[in-house]
This record gives C-alpha cells, structure tokens and sequence, in this order.
C-alpha cells in the first residue's frame, strides 16, 4: 500500500520580470479538518495577492470562516497578502477537489498575472 504525505504548505511564487505567478505544489493535498498555509514570495510591498475559491453549490472555499478577527481572510473562500508573507487557513470543513484563482494586482489594483491552482480534500 503507497503512502504519501500531505501537504501543509503551497509557495506562491511571483515573478516580477516576467509578470507570472508559480505555485508549489500546483494541486495541493490536505485531509479534512486540517488547514493550509500560502507562503507568498516575490511580491514588493505596493503589491497584493488574492487567493479566491470558487464557489460550489452555496460554499465559497472549503476553509472554516474565523469568528471574531478575520485577518487576511475577510469573507469565506477568500485570503488577501500585502507584500511575501503568510496566509493561514482555519481548518476545512469540506471535502473534494477545490479550485481557487491566485492574482497578483499592484497598488492600483491593476491585475499583474493569475493562475488557478487546487487543493484536494481527503477524509
């Protein structure tokens, strides 16, 4: 029987030169109640990034909302960074294969790139 080990944390990569964006593991892997971390990399402190679940059925994100202070995560199903740092998810509350757009914008709020990695949720 194989064996893996989950992820806990995904690199967010952006690189300025080329206006791109990496993320590291692009299809991330969790089990259920566990959370997750974005360590963002790359970014000058003018810019932004935004991690954005799509919404399934009535659920935006697969991420526990935070009572109280949200932080960088002011509504469910959405995370926002100024400038590298970290971003930590609550534990998840659902399971399945979680799409979510990552973008990158400067201090106008201008779209600099975007990609759209996942994160799968196991029991």
């Amino acid at each position: 029987m194989a064996t893996f080990k989950p992820d806990d944390t995904v690199t967010i990569e952006f690189d300025r030169a080329r206006k791109s964006i990496s993320v590291t593991p692009e299809h991330a892997l969790i089990f259920f109640e566990a959370p997750l971390a974005w360590r963002i990399r790359g970014l000058e402190s003018m810019h932004h990034v935004e991690i954005d679940f799509s919404l399934y059925g009535s659920v935006k994100g697969p991420f526990r909302w935070p009572s109280g202070d949200p932080g960088s995560n002011p509504v469910r199903g959405r995370f926002v960074q100024r400038g590298d740092g970290e971003i930590n998810s609550a534990p998840s509350d659902k399971v399945g294969y979680w799409k979510y757009t990552v973008i990158v914008r400067d201090d106008r709020n201008k779209d600099l790139a975007s990609i759209d990695p996942g994160v799968m949720i196991k029991k």
